[in-house]
């Protein structure tokens, strides 16, 4: 539901830098003519790196990074972000050799565990869960309070089918951080593993206290289903319907906010009202694993029935 994608992820690790300007192509400008007044800098390429992939650049952004890591190799947001840029223009191989050299150059423990995170989700998207899981772990164990990387660890332990991991991974991150955040993705995890007696208290308690109660009504949905309570169900899921129907701004919808009502309407055995929303969310970049796991499920049905 309205949780943290991988694609958000790389936004948050980028500089904060990025959010406070006039625009990319003013920055572009600015940083060139410092450049050229004060001369070659790893932090001026990096800089005008960063803005060119705001505007979609790869190519103009990878020139920048390559030259920034020739001025200063041991620069670690260079090589994190040109492994990410290698990646968007179609060169695994040159990601990750880039990140294993960064990570053989830079031993600061929040700078290494930046990397590994890096090309965890670089594995991430080639489907190397083993592999992402590895580097997660590693990252979590130099640097212990990064909320992001606790949701990538989770969404890699849910991908895996390693239940409980999930969900002791999901506590240890609760403790370290704080974060309510990871309290959702805990009791989405909870639910999965159906330990529903586990998680109905924590359901009920957030209902108590949520402004916006829709996410926590589908989590309850789910129990009463679980429990063969439809009656009860069906009355949380169509609650949840209408609170996000009057949430979901129809000229910018929140593509979260779209596969959440999804999956209401999904619960509601609504599929076409569930395909729309889900597509809509897909098209905006919201790409979590279990919302393409049901639109590929719809496929198949359709083209099932198509034979049929």
């Amino acid at each position: 539901m309205e949780r943290i994608s991988v694609c958000i992820l790389w936004t948050m690790c980028s500089s904060a830098r990025l959010w406070c300007h006039e625009g990319p192509e003013h920055e572009i400008e600015e940083i060139t003519k410092r450049l050229k007044k004060e001369g070659e800098s790893a932090d001026s390429y990096l800089d005008r790196a960063m803005e060119y992939e705001l505007l979609s650049k790869h190519a103009e952004a990878a020139r920048d990074l390559e030259r920034a890591l020739e001025l200063e190799p041991n620069n670690a947001p260079a090589h994190r972000e040109l492994g990410r840029v290698y990646f968007r223009l179609g060169k695994p191989a040159e990601a990750m050799t880039v990140l294993g050299k960064g990570l053989t150059l830079i031993a600061t423990p929040r700078e290494h565990a930046t990397l590994l995170v890096a090309r965890a989700e670089i594995l991430l998207l080639k489907n190397e869960n083993e592999k992402a899981l590895e580097d997660v772990e590693g990252a979590i164990t130099r640097h212990s309070t990064s909320l992001e990387w606790y949701l990538l660890r989770s969404r890699l332990h849910a991908r895996l089918g390693k239940t409980e991991a999930r969900i002791r991974g999901l506590e240890e991150g609760i403790e370290r951080t704080g974060s309510g955040l990871l309290e959702v993705e805990l009791a989405d995890a909870l639910i999965d593993a159906g330990a529903y007696e586990r998680v109905i208290a924590r359901i009920e308690k957030k209902l108590e206290q949520a402004r916006w109660r829709s996410g926590w009504l589908i989590r309850r949905a789910r129990v009463h289903l679980a429990a063969g309570q439809k009656e009860e169900a069906t009355a949380d899921l169509n609650e949840a319907v209408a609170e996000l129907s009057r949430r979901i701004n129809s000229a910018a919808p929140e593509p979260s906010l779209l596969a959440t009502r999804g999956r209401a309407h999904d619960l509601l055995s609504k599929r076409d009202l569930a395909r729309s929303d889900y597509e809509a969310a897909k098209s905006r970049g919201f790409d979590e694993d279990w919302l393409a796991d049901r639109l590929k499920l719809f496929k198949k049905e359709a083209e099932d029935a198509a034979k049929r």
